[in-house]
């Protein structure tokens, strides 16, 4: 149940035990299970809202509130002898207790208010009934207006006055949390730097005699661990309190327009881009990538620096000239390959992109309802760029029909090939000039849109509506191709 659900049931049991005059005979299981449902998960009941209830309750019936204030006690001492039996725990016992006494506070309040407004009204009686005041009636209704006026802005600021208690409470509560956490954290941290000291110092004490290229090994290998480790723990003081320790990236955005590339709370502005791991390093995570970075050339360097000067432990260095470079270029080469890999991806989106887009295009034709083929096809999903990239459903559809009024004389296959090229172009002169528009599309997505494509293109020429029945020589092609 959330926050509104519990206080309901709450107020609804007041008013069940209100009206039970015969509760001490009853069993009381069934209300100390409510009891216990509701004030579990630190639920805290609003004061404000017991006193309307009370309140209510007393209006309706002044005597049903010895009546629920004898059931709350009777309820209250069964709950505190399953507390010492320890079948509940203390913290939902302490809450019912408070919410005694909330009820009977609201309750003597209102019979105290009650009381005095009657010895007012008494007095005036007896004082009219001696000719001591020659007030009227009127006037007497008058003055008791005017205290129940006070009663209700005494019952406000009481109201305004719980809620920043129970505003200040929560952030006690949760400042004691994140204090206890950060110290926490921050001690293991600190723990983590000394030992790491100790520990360096320990090794470099039995390294006198040893090759410098050990020591600048063991230096940077400590290096990374030690600083991986502080950030590590950083990052989770940094969650555990609400605060983000990453850089802010140079194209992060927080508008909804384009939310295709969505980068961890906000959205991307690259153009052509789609999040990924590396992209969140460079740019949100920069000092950890380049210590890293650093720390493990100079560890790689070191290592073939020794391999080279101690040719006793690796004989292949020694082999040519041309292996030593290829060694001592290594991480530029895994550099390289990673930008070559990196370009590859983008290029097979950018193909994927541009099927899906032909597909768009020529399903179009064959449908007349805005964007209603978009949702029924493969591509749902994408239907936000789709939309980006054509104005409207009509678009799509104007720019096959300049396609069929110039499509050449020429066989059948011809023509198909012809069709689906000059969608692709027009899809890719799209998908250019458009921002952020490349697709996370697999292999089967695509794999089908092409069969799909050819299909469409076929009936197209044909002038018959496209089915989604695939023939299986049109796999045969597209899996050739």
């Amino acid at each position: 149940m959330n926050y509104e659900q519990k206080s309901n049931a709450l107020l609804e049991l007041l008013s069940q035990l209100a009206d039970d005059t015969e509760y001490s005979k009853k069993d009381r299981g069934r209300e100390i299970q409510i009891l216990s449902q509701i004030y579990s998960e630190g639920f805290r009941h609003s004061y404000a809202k017991i006193s309307t209830k009370v309140q209510a309750i007393l209006e309706d019936d002044i005597d049903k509130g010895e009546c629920l204030s004898q059931n709350l006690q009777m309820l209250k001492k069964s709950i505190e002898k399953l507390t010492y039996n320890k079948s509940i725990s203390m913290e939902i016992c302490n809450k019912v207790r408070k919410l005694c006494d909330h009820v009977n506070l609201e309750i003597g309040r209102y019979n105290l208010i009650m009381n005095k407004i009657e010895t007012r009204i008494s007095n005036l009686q007896d004082k009219q009934n001696t000719g001591g005041i020659g007030s009227s009636a009127e006037e007497l209704n008058k003055r008791i207006t005017e205290m129940e006026n006070k009663v209700s802005g005494v019952v406000n600021k009481a109201y305004e006055a719980t809620k920043e208690l129970e505003k200040v409470d929560g952030k006690l509560e949760r400042n004691s949390m994140s204090s206890i956490t950060t110290l926490t954290i921050f001690s293991a941290v600190i723990l983590a730097f000394t030992g790491s000291i100790t520990f360096t110092s320990g090794v470099f004490s039995g390294m006198s005699n040893v090759s410098p290229y050990r020591i600048v090994f063991v230096t940077a290998m400590i290096g990374t661990i030690v600083f991986n480790l502080i950030f590590m723990l950083l990052f989770i003081v940094g969650k555990m309190v609400g605060k983000n320790i990453c850089c802010r990236c140079p194209y992060y955005s927080e508008s909804l327009e384009g939310v295709v590339n969505v980068c961890g709370s906000g959205v991307c502005e690259k153009k052509e881009h789609i999040p990924n791991f590396g992209c969140i390093m460079l740019h949100k995570y920069p000092y950890i990538l380049f210590v890293n970075t650093i720390l493990g050339v100079i560890m790689y360097y070191d290592m073939i620096l020794f391999f080279i000067n101690n040719s006793e432990y690796i004989q292949f260095v020694i082999v040519s000239d041309v292996l030593k470079y290829l060694v001592l270029f290594f991480p530029f080469l895994i550099l390289l390959l990673a930008y070559i890999v990196c370009q590859i991806k983008k290029n097979i989106l950018y193909c994927r992109t541009v099927n899906a887009v032909s597909l768009a295009i020529a399903e179009e034709y064959f449908d007349d309802d805005d964007d209603e083929s978009i949702v029924a096809s493969v591509f749902k999903k994408f239907s936000e760029t789709i939309s980006r990239l054509f104005s409207s459903s009509q678009d799509r559809k104007k720019e096959i029909e300049k396609i069929l009024e110039n499509i050449p004389d020429l066989t059948e296959k011809k023509k198909q090939r012809y069709l689906i090229k000059q969608l692709k172009d027009i899809s890719k002169i799209k998908v250019i000039k458009g921002n952020k528009n490349l697709m996370r599309i697999s292999f089967s997505e695509n794999r089908y849109n092409k069969i799909l494509l050819k299909k469409m293109a076929a009936d197209i020429l044909e002038g018959e509506q496209y089915s989604t029945d695939v023939d299986e020589d049109i796999v045969d092609v597209v899996d050739s191709e």
